[in-house]
């Protein structure tokens, strides 16, 4: 029985087995299949057993290699010196070497991606195509080392200066430049950063955030895109989450992260910060931010300024309450926000946590302030009193006018009014007949 002519070569194969350690690529998947039934074929033992039918196992043999691959390229092996795929066309005789390995007699070279395209009977498209190839680049070439910095090497290392070069996501990225270093303190102060460096230039970063015992790796930007397969190899070894998709997040989207064990996480992550900061960066993935408690998160609805900027400021602006502290932003700089009101009373802004309405002055006071109203269905306005020990309110009645009027003094203040009683309950004070 005539034999078929292998499809890959072993660092081929093991270049296929290590993707899928990482992915699942249906192409590497498809391609160890076709491969593992041409090297089954041609065992001699396979073929050795009288109890099955070897017509019909051929066949199915032969049927399966032709609904996964064609055959307008075998012996596939990688060139890693110039990343290209060396094979032998349809039509041509796989020749050997006096030591049993492939020689070069018939063998043409090829682009990695134009070859598979060419190989695979599904028709794959090209992004499917794009993928793999540097899937296959990535593991194929190792250019640069892994190192995670902190602090100020996390604003050295976005600077284009220390770029490899100016292309890719990389040489896109808007915070690379001059005017951007003075933005990354939130960085500094909250994150590390995750860099491949070849020769000290940088390849590809992203921003490494530490949460709770769990190591998140945020949005990877790179000079090739082969790359990204490394750094996500990477955090796949040190079991850190990774972002659903390396790509930009529209404002209004929430940030869904693969657990390491490949589940998705859909719940809010945050961050509470150190401090208000001056201007900040184009954040990815903990775009918004919360004034209020002063957050950075990772679903919109847990922050209303979206760190989308690209020159450092950020929309909105932070107003606290002068009693309890928490802010609130104004989109008008010189206009407070609805949510905190002047006291002139208490000559401070109170949030609506901190302040209630008093009738008597007409204005708003703390909460806490020991004032009561002075409730009657005659003459004698509302007017706020301050408690004192045990509920007792510092009021007379002394000289009367007719035989139903009295006096009554509310702060230092002398009052007429017709009552039969004086009511003190929660804090209010009711004249009654």
């Amino acid at each position: 029985m005539s034999k078929l002519i292998p499809l890959l070569s072993d660092g081929m194969i093991d270049a296929l087995k290590s993707i899928l350690e990482t992915t699942e690529s249906a192409i590497a998947s498809e391609l160890l299949e076709a491969h593992n039934i041409i090297t089954a074929y041609n065992q001699d033992f396979f073929w050795m057993s009288n109890e099955v039918d070897k017509e019909l196992l051929k066949s199915t043999l032969i049927n399966r290699v032709n609904q996964l691959v064609t055959d307008e390229v075998r012996a596939l092996s990688i060139r890693k010196d110039i990343f290209e795929i060396s094979f032998t066309p349809k039509g041509k005789e796989l020749c050997y070497s006096s030591s049993g390995t492939w020689s070069r007699e018939n063998r043409q070279t090829g682009k990695p991606g134009r070859i598979i395209k060419k190989l695979m009977k599904f028709d794959y498209k090209e992004r499917d195509i794009e993928i793999f190839n540097n899937l296959l680049k990535a593991h194929m070439i190792n250019t640069g080392n892994f190192k995670i910095v902190e602090g100020s090497d996390i604003t050295k290392y976005y600077h284009e200066d220390t770029y490899y070069k100016i292309s890719g996501t990389l040489g896109n990225s808007c915070m690379r430049y001059d005017e951007c270093q003075s933005y990354f303190r939130i960085y500094e102060d909250h994150a590390k950063m995750l860099v491949c460096l070849k020769n000290d230039r940088v390849l590809g970063r992203a921003i490494v955030w530490e949460i709770d015992g769990k190591t998140y790796m945020d949005r990877v930007y790179v000079c090739e895109d082969y790359l990204e397969e490394q750094f996500f190899s990477y955090a796949k070894e040190n079991n850190w989450y990774v972002r659903e998709y390396n790509c930009l997040l529209h404002s209004g989207d929430s940030q869904v992260w693969i657990a390491p064990n490949g589940d998705k996480v859909y719940n809010n992550i945050s961050i509470k910060l150190k401090e208000h900061y001056d201007a900040m960066p184009y954040v990815d993935s903990f775009r918004y931010y919360n004034p209020n408690d002063n957050t950075i998160n990772t679903c919109c609805d847990r922050g209303c300024i979206s760190l989308d900027s690209t020159d450092g400021s950020y929309e909105g602006y932070p107003y606290a309450c002068d009693c309890c502290g928490e802010t609130f932003v104004s989109y008008d700089e010189d206009e407070m926000p609805d949510e905190l009101r002047w006291s002139e009373y208490e000559q401070m802004y109170l949030c609506e946590d901190c302040r209630t309405w008093c009738t008597g002055l007409s204005d708003y006071v703390r909460d806490t302030t020991n004032l009561v109203d002075v409730q009657t269905n005659h003459d004698l306005e509302d007017y706020p009193i301050e408690y004192v020990e045990d509920n007792q309110i510092d009021c007379e009645c002394t000289n009367r006018i007719g035989r139903s009027d009295e006096f009554i003094r509310i702060n230092n203040t002398w009052y007429t009014a017709d009552f039969s009683s004086l009511v003190v309950k929660n804090g209010l004070i009711t004249i009654k007949d």
